[in-house]
């Protein structure tokens, strides 16, 4: 009952031109005229034109982009649907809204017909409706975890933080899709809180490798050549550079990472300050290598 007023809740908040805060008869209030009125790709298009306003905020852009992207699948154009769902998160951080954004364009992007296909069975559930798309995404939820459990299962005892970050989008879907159809994340987020704890294992102890080597590339550049150091600095060969970059290419993706994994911590409310030290020391290796790539012998 909860999450169905959630996404009751949702949708009325995008299609309510009160909520937007914009004086009648503007491109908004058209928007939302023509929506009722069945008139799907004109109310996407006046959608798009309030969404011109130069001081618009951010709660009336989701909530603009939802008008647009509710229209454009009524429309059955899903995948431009998708983009417009995905554009709407990016203007707020609470998980509901968010989740719904996102689970929303999950499924718009997997199901170019406008149906789900239940994973092992030929039952097809349609999307456009609010209430069945609910349905879809926890089926999808579902799916998604019975497909990567064995890909989650590996990756909570990988020794390659590679491994674990390869998983990690799989389960960000499904945390959008669990939290916007069922309004917990009951499922996915003590996998997530899991995981995390795996990145941060992993990740202090590459950092910690991958700073001494680091250090290594940092000492031979600055060492001096020639007979009794009359020639100058050393600096990097080509393929001492080439390898340093490899280095680096590697902390920016643990950085990555770390960043990811605070933002979805903080919309799932866990402890955010965890992620901190990463984050900070990824951006030190970083500038240092940066440094040391620059210098000319």
């Amino acid at each position: 009952m909860r999450s169905s007023r959630l996404v009751t809740g949702v949708v009325i908040a995008i299609l309510s031109v009160s909520a937007f805060g914009i004086a009648a008869d503007s491109p908004a209030d058209e928007a939302k005229a023509a929506y009722a009125a069945g008139e799907y790709g004109r109310a996407a298009g006046l959608a798009n034109r309030a969404l011109q306003v130069t001081d618009i905020t951010d709660d009336q852009a989701y909530e603009l982009l939802g008008l647009k992207a509710e229209a454009l699948m009524r429309n059955k154009q899903y995948s431009i649907a998708a983009r417009a769902f995905d554009m709407a998160a990016t203007h707020v951080d609470d998980l509901p809204r968010t989740a719904w954004a996102k689970g929303s364009a999950t499924l718009a992007r997997a199901c170019p017909e406008g149906t789900y296909l239940v994973r092992g069975t030929q039952e097809r559930i349609e999307i456009i409706d609010p209430d069945a798309r609910k349905k879809a995404m926890v089926l999808m939820a579902n799916d998604i975890y019975q497909i990567d459990a064995r890909e989650i299962r590996r990756a909570l005892n990988a020794n390659n933080i590679d491994e674990v970050v390869k998983v990690l989008p799989a389960v960000y879907k499904m945390a959008a899709l669990e939290m916007a159809g069922l309004g917990n994340v009951d499922r996915s987020g003590p996998i997530l809180k899991d995981l995390g704890k795996q990145v941060r294992t992993l990740a202090t102890n590459q950092l910690r490798l991958i700073s001494r080597r680091v250090d290594q590339y940092q000492n031979l550049s600055e060492s001096y050549s020639g007979w009794a150091n009359e020639g100058g600095r050393r600096g990097l060969r080509r393929d001492e550079k080439v390898a340093l970059q490899a280095v680096g290419d590697q902390v920016v993706r643990i950085h990555r990472a770390a960043m990811q994994a605070q933002n979805a911590s903080e919309r799932l409310q866990g402890d955010v300050a965890t992620w901190d030290s990463i984050i900070s020391e990824t951006a030190d290796i970083m500038e240092r290598i940066d440094w040391t790539l620059m210098q000319k012998p």
